[in-house]
């Protein structure tokens, strides 16, 4: 094993040499030919019209990078505080969806070409009540966002090293081929959108050229989803066939051995015109349970890989996207195991426009299609529900952004035709000005089957308030 491990570092070595080498000598020829009399470009090729990132993530080289050789550091904090009640009593739950307190410290130091960059936050949860520092999931009195070092030796490479948050793909909250940690959990309880991508311990290479992009990412342990799981929101129990919450708290694997329950993603990604493509891939595992153990019933990752494609670019007045995924089930490519999740291929179109009066409207529509649906049907059990071949979910966004008063509103919605379930997210944030935002909003669940993706939480569907400050 370390020996691959060796193999490993030695081959991203070289490649990352040979491409910094290759880049500057682009660069030199570029400044050459260049004419005296023009000003040399203050923007990298690579730069995109239509990038990938979503807004809230700017491409690293627009984030890290400075205009000039200096040191310089910043300080800021935020006080978010949360309070949020369910709508209908929910079995073994708490009245109280959410009821927290965090305050959240950033600092960035740049010194030349690197940057030091950390992020944590300091929290009160009554409600939990768990004030042990769990990283992994988030909890404890202590959440470590981000700690890491970002280093760029030229205009064609950087490197970010630690614990960050990493986003990739076309999707508005729906996921094919950013298979990064996704905080579920904190959605569905209300806290800022921003916590939804759940930071991982990674190290992540950027390689920058005038005809190809390419982003490589190495966890070297596991980072899986947060998912409901009893503690703090209610799910299906499939075992016993009925909604359970702190009385039937998950079990989970753990895939935490360091080199060996290791992740590998990577993206080649360039714009042609206003087109922008993207090929993907990914080496790892589930990151939602992707199985289950007999007779103890623990919910398993089974081993994963995901190849992927998207294409993003203007279409009449708006911007249209499309993201596709392979996924192989390395554990089950037979599809006959009942405790493994089979392959499946996944599709996503997606849409988004402006509308008077500041509003704008984005819609997607995704597919899950399951292969050897009927060799999954003959090995279930007579009384399990079975799943269907395929899956269709719908999405709707409507966001209108006020100026006097400043006022931010957005709904969410997400319709499942083949599950007849939904799940509704709407929000209002009031902000004061550049310190003071007040916020309310809720989630709600609706379905007619217990074991439904979104009806399971029917129970758990909740509203809340909140305040942010910022210092």
């Amino acid at each position: 094993m370390m020996k691959n491990i060796f193999k490993s570092m030695i081959f991203i070595s070289v490649i990352s040499i040979a491409w910094a080498n290759y880049g500057n000598a682009q660069n030199e020829i570029q400044q050459q030919s260049q004419p005296s009399h023009l000003p040399s470009s203050q923007s990298p090729p690579f730069q995109d019209d239509f990038p990938l990132f979503p807004d809230e993530y700017e491409p690293v080289e627009a984030t890290y990078r400075p205009q000039a050789y200096q040191e310089e550091s910043n300080l800021s904090a935020i006080l978010d505080t949360r309070l949020g009640i369910r709508t209908q009593s929910s079995i073994h739950q708490d009245e109280f969806s959410i009821g927290e307190a965090r305050l959240q410290f950033k600092y960035e130091h740049k010194v030349e070409a690197m940057t030091f960059n950390a992020s944590a936050d300091l929290v009160v949860d009554p409600i939990l009540d768990q004030y042990d520092i769990r990283l992994k999931d988030g909890t404890g009195l202590i959440d470590i966002r981000k700690l890491n070092l970002t280093f760029i030796p030229s205009d064609y490479m950087d490197l970010i090293l630690g614990r960050q948050t990493l986003s990739w793909g076309t999707g508005d909250l729906m996921f094919i081929n950013n298979l990064f940690p996704k905080d579920w959990q904190a959605l569905f309880i209300g806290r800022d959108e921003s916590y939804f991508n759940a930071p991982t311990d990674a190290v992540k290479l950027g390689f920058y050229s005038m005809f190809m992009n390419m982003d490589l990412v190495y966890v070297p342990w596991f980072d899986r989803d947060r998912i409901p799981s009893g503690e703090r929101f209610g799910y299906y129990n499939s075992v016993s066939g009925q909604r359970v919450g702190q009385n039937q708290v998950m079990d989970f694997e753990k895939r935490d051995d360091l080199f060996d329950d290791d992740e590998w993603a990577t993206r080649l990604y360039n714009t042609f015109g206003d087109l922008e493509l993207a090929l993907y891939t990914y080496y790892g595992y589930w990151k939602s349970p992707g199985g289950i153990e007999p007779f103890s019933w623990k919910r398993t990752y089974p081993r994963l890989n995901v190849y992927g494609f998207s294409a993003q670019g203007p279409v009449a007045h708006g911007m249209a996207c499309f993201e596709m995924g392979l996924y192989e089930s390395r554990d089950d490519k037979a599809g006959g195991n009942p405790y493994i999740n089979n392959s499946q291929l996944r599709l996503l179109f997606g849409y988004r426009f402006d509308l008077p009066n500041q509003m704008q409207l984005s819609t997607q529509y995704y597919i899950e299609i399951m292969r050897d649906h009927q060799k999954y049907q003959e090995s279930l059990a007579e009384d399990s529900p079975p799943n269907d071949e395929g899956r269709h979910v719908i999405t709707v966004r409507l966001t209108r952004q006020l100026t006097h008063p400043n006022i931010h509103m957005s709904l969410l919605t997400y319709y499942c035709p083949t599950d007849t379930d939904l799940y509704a997210r709407p929000t209002i944030q009031y902000i004061f000005d550049n310190n003071f935002t007040l916020l309310t909003g809720a989630n709600i669940f609706v379905g007619n089957e217990d074991h439904t993706h979104w009806g399971q939480y029917e129970r758990d569907s909740n509203i809340y308030v909140g305040m942010q400050y910022r210092f």
